[in-house]
């Protein structure tokens, strides 16, 4: 038994140590066009995950899905429950988020703050999130609260009607998980998470006429 990230919802590093810096990605797998690699960290018994590919999606309409967090249990692996529970400012959101586990296994669930930083030069933008402790949200009952979650999604625009993304995660879902489970989530979340998402881009093109009329410059709006 040992701990495991369970979270398609996830996951980043962003203060690595220069020993985690000067370690090597490992790629473990390939498969529904998502190159998912692995990363150990000296200090931390879980690695450092990742998930690259590119969609044959626009770039805004990539974002429009990333940006509506009370739809992410419809496409994100395993989400189970997602709110947005303060939006500081546009770039700027607290966000509730629960975990479905197999049974006999407790849910997990956790509170994260997401910052949303903009490259207008290089044309990307990088989604964070790192888990907080938040008022807005209490502990439940028979729902295991992750002591750790960080992570990121990368989106860039690399040509018309394309756009490469990167989802990377580094988390602690608290209590025991088998080891099997351990090794499936290192392999299947970032695929997952970047195939739902595919997917889900697809499915709603068309539905976010209003964020894309303020932000594709396409359709007159100011762009990123």
């Amino acid at each position: 038994m040992r701990t495991a990230s369970l979270l398609a919802f996830v996951a980043i590093t962003l203060c690595a140590a220069t020993a985690v810096a000067q370690s090597k990605w490992e790629v473990i797998s390939r498969d529904s066009g998502v190159v998912v690699s692995k990363k150990d960290h000296p200090s931390l018994e879980l690695p450092i995950i990742r998930g690259v590919s590119t969609l044959d999606e626009d770039f805004y309409d990539v974002l429009a899905v990333l940006r509506d967090t009370e739809h992410f249990a419809d496409w994100m692996h395993n989400c189970k429950e997602a709110r947005l529970l303060e939006a500081k400012d546009e770039f700027d959101l607290i966000v509730y988020n629960r975990v479905s586990t197999p049974w006999p296994l407790e849910d997990r669930d956790t509170v994260v703050r997401t910052r949303i930083k903009v490259d207008h030069a290089k044309k990307f933008v990088v989604i964070r999130f790192v888990n907080v402790t938040s008022r807005l949200q209490g502990e439940i009952n028979g729902v295991t609260r992750m002591p750790s979650l960080e992570g990121f999604y990368k989106i860039e625009k690399i040509g018309p009607g394309k756009t490469r993304v990167t989802y990377q995660a580094q988390a602690d879902p608290g209590g025991l998980i088998p080891n099997w489970l351990v090794e499936r989530d290192s392999r299947d979340i970032p695929k997952h998470t970047i195939a739902s998402l595919r997917k889900r881009v697809r499915a709603t093109r068309g539905s976010y006429k209003a964020f894309l009329k303020r932000w594709s410059p396409e359709l007159g709006g100011q762009g990123f």
